[in-house]
C-alpha cells in the first residue's frame, strides 16, 4: 500500500505545484502591468513637458521636429507629425489649427 499512498501524495503535490505556478504567473503579470503603466505615465509626462517648452518658447518647433525626425522610425509614428516616410516628402499641408494661429496642432493646452 506504500506505492498507492506515494502516488496520492505525488498527485497532491503536483496539484499544489500547479496552483502555485498559476499564482506566480498572475503575480508576475500584475507586476509587469504596473511597470508598463508607470512607464506610460512617464512618457506622457515627458511629452507634456516638451510640449510646454515649445508652447512657452523654450524650444522651437523646428528643433522639436528635427529631434522627432531623428528619433521616430516607424512609418505610423512619423505620419502623425507629417514627417517623410521611406524617402517621401512631407505633404506641406497645414491643419486648420496650424492655419489659424501658426502653431503646430500637437502643441495644445489640453495637457
Amino acid at each position: 500500500m506504500g506505492a498507492i499512498m506515494g502516488q496520492k501524495e505525488l498527485e497532491k503535490l503536483q496539484e499544489q505545484q500547479a496552483r502555485l505556478s498559476e499564482r506566480i504567473r498572475k503575480e508576475k503579470a500584475a507586476i509587469n502591468k504596473q511597470k508598463r503603466a508607470k512607464e506610460t505615465k512617464e512618457k506622457i509626462l515627458i511629452g507634456a513637458m516638451v510640449k510646454a517648452k515649445v508652447k512657452n518658447g523654450e524650444m522651437t518647433e523646428e528643433a522639436l521636429m528635427t529631434e522627432l525626425d531623428k528619433f521616430l522610425t516607424k512609418a505610423v509614428d512619423r505620419k502623425i507629425f507629417d514627417l517623410p516616410v521611406n524617402g517621401e516628402e512631407t505633404t506641406g499641408k497645414k491643419t486648420e489649427s496650424e492655419k489659424d494661429d501658426g502653431s503646430m496642432n500637437f502643441v495644445s493646452d489640453n495637457i
